[in-house]
């Protein structure tokens, strides 16, 4: 099963778990992340480098983060670095419910998956 950690400014990453959980129910092997300004940065990659250690069952983690190029982002960097690792920017709760449905699935298709469902469920209605 992959694991998943989501990695966010402020509350947003523990506020997605929650929201997914309320759907979904507890989710093992999955952590979120809150980061803010004052964190130390070299303590919060290490942090992030631990959380992705933790949830790694052999099938391979996903890093989700809120902006792409954003600290979260940057940050989770590092912990990305094994060919086993993904990290997908711009999440959203669309794209966390498509993924907790994919974990059994190949590391790569379940990140395309997800990121397609997360973009197609943006919409603009007037």
């Amino acid at each position: 099963m992959i694991g998943i950690v989501i990695v966010a400014n402020g509350h947003l990453a523990v506020e997605l778990l929650s929201c997914l959980e309320d759907i979904m129910g507890e989710q093992e092997g999955m952590v979120a992340i809150a980061t803010t300004d004052r964190d130390d940065r070299e303590l919060k990659q290490e942090e992030i480098c631990c959380a992705v250690n933790r949830v790694d069952a052999g099938s391979g983690v996903i890093v989700v983060t809120d902006i792409p190029g954003s600290s979260p982002a940057n940050m989770s960097v590092k912990a990305c670095g094994d060919s086993d690792r993904i990290s997908i920017s711009g999440a959203n709760l669309p794209m966390l419910l498509k993924l907790v449905t994919c974990r059994k699935l190949e590391l790569g298709l379940a990140a395309q998956l997800a990121a397609d469902t997360g973009q197609r469920y943006i919409k603009i209605r007037t």
